[in-house]
């Protein structure tokens, strides 16, 4: 994954650059107590007045505890673009006074005092030196600021005794801040890249960061709606199962009474009233219809279906379907045909639903097959032990990419909709074949026809053949 590099980088690197350099505060107080030590000690040795001596330690313990009241304050303090250079300002100007205050040190001394207290003096000041720059890499600034003070002020001191020797060390001096300087900015360089690559992969592990943590709530969200929609689901399919059961008990009752009035249990009827009776019995199958595919819907969904498997002759069950479609089909104007082998095997599912799929997919092939169509049903025993019972008919067909939406709850195609289907044949059917373990697909094209097959897995054929075949009549 690639990140553009943030706008702020160089200001990032800078404050990176600040904390790193005050991390090195305390050290510095340790190596400044043990230069007041050791140039105290030159001082005292090239007999110089113990009140001068106590005066520049007192001035140089002042500068010190400055420096750590500094340190101290900066610990509990938020360091902010705004601020940054305010907080490094101080610290340089009290550095600088360190270096004043070691500088100094040599005119205590003597015009003509002793040379090993001037080596001392001349080692210290270079070892501090040296050390502060390799502790400040990254501020050279301040590390400058302490040598060029204290050095340039021990050259001097240096130059005022006026012989070859002092002279020598005067240039020793002035030479070695020269070679400390260049190494402080090459050293300097180097720090500070090594920074500025520290804060890019800081950016670029944000940024992933933040890239997880989106993801992370993104999908915690998913989560939740897909708890939602469960719920939903669940609650919307014992709703239809309650509200479908309590439909189809009035339902039978007045599908009952309808057909006790059409046999003239309670009296003969007029023409008139025996077409009212017809269509009442025909309006009452067909809502019981789409009750019981409803109720069998919200059952499967909310995971409360029952699949009572059994062994039969699946010819012989295909022959029982037949003349449950035979009058919709004779009023179509539509033919229905049978391929099935001789030796198809017994079948072990549920008997009722399988009848229920057959005559589903044969129902909705009629309806869909003009006058002089006709609808074929095959039945195929596979080499691995499969069966499959395919439905074909002759009808207008339907485009590929409308094949998943038909196999959706009440999802029709316009042609469905003039029809006046409920959308409800399809899903179930291809629910129930995958309760028994098996699978059900459409095959379509404009102008082809459809061809709709249920597919029984190995494990559903039974021992046995069976001894009947379905013939149309």
């Amino acid at each position: 994954m690639e990140y553009e590099e943030r706008p702020d980088i160089e200001q990032r690197v800078y404050l990176e650059r600040v904390r790193v350099f005050f991390r090195h505060a305390v050290g510095t107080q340790f190596r400044s107590a043990i230069a007041i030590f050791f140039v105290g000690l030159s001082l005292y040795y090239a007999e110089v007045p113990p009140w001068s001596i106590g005066v520049w330690a007192g001035i140089f313990a002042m500068v010190t505890a400055g420096l750590a009241v500094v340190e101290l304050r900066y610990r509990h303090a938020t360091l902010t673009p705004g601020n940054a250079k305010t907080w490094v300002a101080v610290r340089v100007a009290l550095g600088m006074a360190t270096g004043i205050m070691m500088g100094v040190s040599p005119f205590l001394l003597p015009a003509h005092g002793n040379v090993a207290s001037e080596l001392m003096i001349y080692v210290v000041l270079i070892t501090g030196v040296s050390i502060t720059f390799i502790g400040y890499t990254t501020m050279p600034a301040y590390s400058i600021g302490v040598a060029s003070t204290s050095m340039g002020l021990l050259t001097l001191s240096f130059l005022r005794a006026q012989d070859r020797f002092h002279y020598t060390l005067a240039v020793m001096v002035v030479i070695s801040l020269v070679i400390l300087i260049k190494k402080a900015f090459e050293v300097s360089r180097t720090s500070t890249e090594a920074v500025r690559v520290n804060e890019q992969l800081k950016i670029v592990n944000e940024q992933l960061q933040t890239e997880v943590d989106r993801r992370h709530e993104a999908e915690r969200e998913a989560r939740v709606a897909r708890d939602v929609a469960l719920k939903a689901s669940s609650a919307k399919s014992d709703f239809l199962a309650n509200m479908s059961h309590e439909l189809r008990t009035p339902m039978n009752a007045v599908m009952g009474f309808s057909g006790a009035l059409k046999s003239g249990i309670a009296g003969p009827l007029n023409d008139k009233q025996t077409e009212y009776i017809v269509d009442i019995l025909n309006s009452g199958e067909h809502l019981l219809t789409l009750i019981n595919d409803l109720l069998d819907l919200s059952k499967i969904e909310a995971g409360k279906f029952e699949v009572k498997p059994e062994a039969f002759d699946l010819p012989e069950q295909i022959g029982r379907c037949l003349p449950l479609v035979r009058k919709q089909a004779e009023a179509g104007g539509v033919t229905i045909e049978i391929d099935i082998p001789d030796d198809m095997p017994v079948l072990h599912a549920d008997r009722r639903l399988v009848m229920q799929m057959v005559v589903n997919l044969l129902s909705n092939a009629i309806k869909f097959t003009p006058r002089g169509g006709r609808v074929t049903l095959t039945m195929r025993h596979g080499a691995t032990g499969t069966v499959t019972v395919s439905v074909t008919d002759t009808g207008p067909g339907m485009p590929a990419e409308d094949i998943p939406r038909v196999l959706l709850p009440f999802e029709q195609t316009e042609l469905g909709k003039a029809k006046e289907g409920t959308g409800l044949g399809l899903p179930l059917v291809k629910r129930i074949a995958e309760l028994h373990g098996g699978a059900f697909a459409l095959e379509s094209a404009p102008g082809e026809g459809t061809v709709a097959t249920i597919h029984f897995p190995g494990n559903a054929v039974a021992a046995g053949k069976g001894n009947l075949q379905a013939r149309a009549n």
